[in-house]
């Protein structure tokens, strides 16, 4: 078995000094970056989040450490000084309500809000281990400070979402990559 160290390759870039490192699946990655070159031009989500891909660490999405935020995990947050938060993070058109699948990932998600990857904090979440933390902006540029509490599900950790997460949540293994 590789350790976790050997597993893990860097992307593009180094990580640049003062922030977390992330780690993300090569799998993700790829689909990451079809979401973000689909992205306007001028879309501020593609000015945070390229070079948030640009310095992810890679692993293959079998041997990702199990305190990882990876798509579709489930995280207790904490906002700013106090606010204590429990997220799931998505792809944004899993969040339209025309998608069958926002209902499934609802039920996996329990009391979670469901957040965008798009979204300024869903993009900070992104490839965070438990305990880390960042500033990131909000949407009115105000940096916030954005902790990683706890990781309450992780897809690659725990398999495909269990019946005590939601009754429609076993149909997460259908979602589409």
């Amino acid at each position: 078995m590789r350790s976790e160290s050997q597993t893990a390759q860097h992307a593009r870039s180094e990580t640049k000094p003062g922030l977390p490192e992330i780690l993300l699946s090569e799998s993700q990655l790829d689909r990451l970056e079809q979401l973000l070159h689909s992205l306007p031009a001028t879309d501020p989500a593609r000015e945070l989040l390229g070079p948030e891909l640009e310095r992810a660490l890679l692993c293959d999405a079998a041997e990702m450490p199990p305190d990882v935020v990876t798509m579709h995990s489930r995280v207790k947050v904490r906002l700013g000084q106090s606010t204590v938060k429990d997220l799931t993070l998505v792809y944004p058109a899993e969040l339209s309500a025309r998608e069958p699948v926002s209902a499934q990932l609802a039920g996996a998600a329990g009391r979670a809000e469901l957040v965008s990857v798009l979204a300024p904090i869903g993009m900070a979440l992104l490839g965070l281990r438990v305990g880390a933390a960042i500033s990131w902006p909000t949407p009115a540029g105000v940096l916030q400070q954005i902790e990683v509490l706890e990781l309450l599900y992780q897809p690659e950790r725990d398999g495909p979402a269990s019946e005590s997460q939601g009754p429609a949540s076993s149909k997460l293994r259908q979602m589409p990559r």
